[in-house]
């Protein structure tokens, strides 16, 4: 399993408020983003295993919450049922892209 550093968690957090933000202002939504709150440990040990475990299933928790509701607004196309961490980065990257155009 790949490490999560907090600036990848930073990005996550920032980027899907981000996406919310502008979600409810352009399409009048009340959407709500409630971001990853984990302090990494300071040893790599069997703590850190599971605080990326931990981290991991939250992103795509808050990933698939998000963009349900999205979907659901028609805004964004359906995502596939499994992705991966770096894919999650490149679509909510693209959407945000998408959003500050309007």
């Amino acid at each position: 399993m790949d490490d999560i550093t907090q600036k990848q968690i930073d990005y996550f957090n920032n980027t899907c408020s981000e996406i919310v933000k502008l979600s409810n202002k352009v399409f009048n939504l009340n959407l709500k983003f409630d971001p990853i709150d984990e302090q990494e440990p300071e040893a790599y040990n069997s703590w850190y295993s599971a605080y990326v475990r931990d981290v991991a299933d939250q992103m795509k928790s808050k990933f698939y919450g998000l963009f349900k509701n999205l979907e659901s607004a028609h805004i964004v196309k359906p995502v596939p049922s499994f992705v991966t961490l770096d894919e999650i980065r490149e679509i909510i990257t693209a959407t945000l892209t998408k959003l500050q155009k309007y």
